[in-house]
């Protein structure tokens, strides 16, 4: 995250894009575009918070993702895009204005991204390794979704993968998901190289027994009921 302290404004409204928090693809005014999640999407209050610190977690483990900052949406951008307004079942409701979450959109005139690849295209992923790493952080931080990557294709014909989508880690939107060891995985079981599994979820679930059971408790006493996205950034 940049060290500045103004936050970029949105400016532009590119597009919308698909996933349950119903992103979309905008430019700030630092010239740059960023996916942007509200405050208000629907999926779930702790959503925001999620996305950032997920996001920091990742970056301190030595794995790729995108840069991520707060933006701030106005509300003459609210009203002059209504194209990015959510949809909900009483009909469209207005962004909430203020901070919002932003991740720097990786595709660029330079940069070929796909979403998923052929069968041999993983052979050609150069941090295949990073997969396993992401797995068992996603089984500690209680990730209830399938893991989510983008790879970005280099000129020399290779990817290099970027995990995106931190906001259901800690136990979801509304941090009430238990977590599952098989539910964080990487949905094309191709992309991990070989190894043998059995140790590997033996460890897992020696290490996360004890978060595990402090998870239940803070739900039962309330604790992780409070709205993260009244200040979404750290």
């Amino acid at each position: 995250m940049s060290g500045d302290q103004k936050e970029p404004v949105l400016l532009r409204f590119v597009c919308r894009l698909r996933g349950g928090s119903q992103p979309i693809l905008a430019e700030a005014s630092d010239g740059l575009r960023y996916v942007v999640k509200f405050a208000n999407q629907p999926q779930g209050p702790n959503l925001l918070f999620n996305e950032s610190i997920g996001t920091e977690l990742y970056r301190r483990a030595h794995l790729t993702v995108p840069a991520w900052r707060p933006l701030r949406i106005t509300e003459s951008f609210v009203c002059q895009n209504q194209s990015c307004w959510l949809e909900t079942p009483d009909g469209f409701e207005p962004p909430q204005t203020g901070l919002c979450f932003g991740s720097c959109h990786l595709g660029s005139n330079h940069i070929r991204l796909y979403e998923l690849l052929s069968g041999r295209g993983y052979l050609r992923v150069r941090n295949r390794n990073d997969f396993w790493i992401a797995w068992l952080l996603d089984v500690c931080a209680f990730h209830a979704d399938n893991r989510q990557a983008v790879f970005c294709q280099g000129l020399d014909g290779k990817y290099c993968g970027a995990f995106i989508d931190q906001g259901h880690m800690f136990g979801g939107p509304k941090g009430e998901k238990d977590m599952s060891f098989a539910a964080p995985a990487y949905l094309d079981r191709r992309i991990y190289p070989s190894i043998n599994f059995e140790p590997m979820e033996k460890y897992s679930r020696s290490i996360t027994t004890g978060f595990g059971a402090r998870h239940r408790n803070s739900r039962k006493n309330g604790r992780r009921t409070r709205r993260s996205l009244d200040c979404p950034i750290p």
